[in-house]
């Protein structure tokens, strides 16, 4: 049996400057842990009373967080992190990724995207990264950093 690999994920997200929390998770059968038989977002909710208010960097409080939830989910909290998240889904007859190319030729190598696949021939969706300058109070993104 394989070791649960989130507590240590989320640990070295913090040691990258990445302000993580705890998301409920899903079971085998895709149901969420909050219980909620109607839960419309099934394993991407928080399970602290704040959510991303209460992400941290601070290996403590992760391990606090993982002892007690060890299948949670990793939340991250990307305006402190520096961070922008783009998802393009295709769907329903969109296809975000024709115009995610387009800016991709436009913006060329500073983009960082990941490809993933949440229902296979369902919904298609590319994850992208940009790290941002931070503020003087380290709490909002300026705009894109220089690569």
């Amino acid at each position: 049996m394989t070791e649960n690999p989130k507590p240590e994920a989320a640990l070295e997200y913090a040691s990258l400057r990445v302000y993580v929390f705890p998301l409920h998770n899903t079971d085998a059968a895709g149901a969420c842990s909050c219980g909620r038989t109607d839960c419309h977002s099934a394993g991407k909710h928080p399970r602290t009373e704040h959510g991303h208010l209460d992400a941290t960097t601070d290996p403590a409080q992760i391990r606090r967080w993982w002892t007690a939830w060890p299948d949670a989910n990793i939340g991250i909290a990307t305006g402190p992190s520096g961070l922008i998240v783009i998802d393009v889904d295709d769907r329903e007859g969109r296809h975000g990724t024709d115009v995610w190319r387009v800016l991709v030729e436009k913006l060329g190598p500073r983009l960082k995207t990941r490809r993933s696949s949440r229902r296979p021939r369902a919904v298609s969706m590319s994850t992208t990264v940009l790290p941002v300058a931070r503020s003087p109070a380290g709490t909002m993104p300026s705009g894109p950093a220089s690569t």
